[in-house]
């Protein structure tokens, strides 16, 4: 796990490494600093909303993120209580880094509160967007081959982290079964989703990449209000063309274009969308 970086985020120095957490390696359950979070589930807030999924006729399209209710699900309440035990808190200021591209996969992570970035970068230097977390999502949960990272997890806002080091994760394992039904099922859904991600994304044009995307942050971000589906963390041009792999200029002219559509429209610096209409759009061949 990485501490916060004076650098661009996610773009590690060239030759350094993310420091570890203080005193070298996350606090040992039998520290006490595990405790900071542990409470009943029914009463833990990022853990009560489950994520809807739905087709694209109904909305949302299906995330490949997972949440921590996925993982637990089915899991006994003393196994869960057990689960939190083992996870300790820390807490990131805005543009940390959480981990970085290549450190050691060392723990798996649970996004508590704020919004989380995850970037990859390029062999130029650029960053390329992969995803943007909610309170309660899971990531860097591919911890068991202990290979590196493969991206860099940004704090998007202060954020704060549940992380289960590799330790904890593979007490679990022999101490619950349900748990490890658990895991192995969000390891499957996980890939499965990827899969069908990649396929889709790979004959997909900018406009109906962007839309999905849009669709996605709908789900994730949104706040609905009578003008529309709010966006409530802002996002530049910028930042939705990492995200959907396009120019800014195509995302400038792309979102123009919804404009005019009524797909959505923006005050300000705020963006509102209109998601049934871009539901609907999805089943156009190209842009009106």
């Amino acid at each position: 796990m990485s501490r916060a970086s004076s650098g661009p985020p996610g773009r590690p120095r060239k030759g350094s490494r993310s420091e570890p957490p203080a005193g070298g390696s996350f606090p040992s359950p039998e520290s006490g600093a595990a405790n900071h979070w542990i409470g009943t589930l029914p009463g833990v807030k990022w853990l009560s909303a489950p994520r809807r999924r739905r087709g694209p006729g109904g909305g949302a399209l299906p995330l490949p993120f997972l949440s921590i209710r996925d993982l637990l699900a089915g899991v006994p309440d003393a196994d869960a209580g057990r689960f939190h035990a083992l996870c300790v808190e820390r807490r990131f200021p805005r543009d940390a880094a959480i981990f970085r591209q290549d450190d050691e996969a060392d723990a798996l992570c649970i996004l508590r509160e704020g919004n989380v970035k995850l970037v990859t970068l390029s062999e130029t230097g650029d960053d390329q967007i992969l995803h943007i977390l909610r309170p309660g999502d899971l990531f860097g949960e591919l911890i068991l081959l202990q290979e590196p990272r493969p991206f860099t997890a940004v704090a998007m806002t202060d954020a704060v982290v549940a992380v289960l080091p590799r330790a904890g994760l593979l007490e679990l394992f022999a101490f619950s079964p349900a748990f490890t039904l658990g895991y192995l099922r969000l390891l499957s859904r996980r890939l499965h989703e990827v899969e069908r991600v990649f396929s889709a994304l790979v004959h997909a044009w900018p406009h109906r990449r962007l839309a999905k995307e849009l669709l996605h942050l709908a789900e994730d971000l949104g706040e609905e209000t009578p003008k529309g589906t709010r966006l409530s963390l802002h996002l530049t041009h910028e930042v939705l063309a990492n995200l959907i792999g396009a120019s800014r200029e195509t995302v400038t002219l792309l979102i123009r274009k919804f404009e005019e559509t009524g797909l959505l429209h923006r005050e300000g610096r705020e963006l509102f969308l209109n998601r049934d209409r871009l539901a609907e759009y999805l089943g156009l061949a190209r842009i009106p």
